[in-house]
């Protein structure tokens, strides 16, 4: 009995290895499809076109973060060499932005480091946790002033939309304007109609 037992869990053992290692190679043939199709898709003009915009946009952020970020002390030289674009095109794009916002949080770090240290050798005391939250705070009221302003300048649109419609023209006659007379007053009014009106009084 304990022998059947310890059969029947060593082949769910072996059914689950069995489908794990499926699932991995299913997951790894997709995951090379898709960086087929990438690397096809960017090997097209347009592809050619987008990795030209990557690059050049790469090498002007760098410009920037040089002048508004310069490094502070000692920076680490980046590790491996971008690959080719015409190599794969797929990899070149992940690596460029990869080391692109590496550099970008090292820089934004070391700077906040080299300021905080600047204020506190100054003599003035910097809490990083006030300073991040009255920022947060201050993006949030940011945020719900243009939410605001957006409201408001859709509402004064259907203000104005409203004006511009005309008021509908009332087709009714106004109270004091008399009404025509009718049929029997005029014939009343006529000569004729004054000759039967005596003739019938005097039978």
């Amino acid at each position: 009995m304990i022998v059947m037992i310890m059969n029947y869990h060593l082949i769910c053992l072996l059914q689950v290895c069995i489908a794990r290692t499926a699932a991995e190679q299913r997951v790894k043939s997709l995951k090379e499809l898709s960086w087929t199709k990438a690397n096809a898709l960017l090997s097209t003009a347009y592809g050619q076109k987008a990795l030209h915009s990557v690059d050049t946009g790469a090498m002007y952020v760098m410009q920037l973060l040089d002048h508004y970020l310069p490094p502070v002390g000692p920076q680490p030289e980046p590790t491996g060499e971008i690959v080719l674009a015409t190599a794969d095109p797929a990899l070149h794009t992940v690596q460029t932005v990869g080391r692109l916002s590496a550099v970008a949080a090292r820089r934004v770090w070391a700077n906040l480091a080299y300021k905080i240290n600047e204020l506190r050798s100054s003599g003035i005391e910097f809490d990083v946790r006030r300073y991040i939250a009255a920022l947060l705070a201050a993006l949030h009221l940011a945020n719900v002033t243009n939410q605001q302003h957006q409201k408001e300048k859709e509402e004064e649109g259907k203000g104005t939309q409203n004006i511009a419609e005309p008021a509908p023209a009332t087709s009714a006659p106004p109270a004091s304007q008399p009404s025509a007379p009718s049929t029997a007053t005029i014939v009343k009014t006529t000569p004729e109609g004054k000759s039967d009106i005596s003739e019938k009084s005097k039978q």
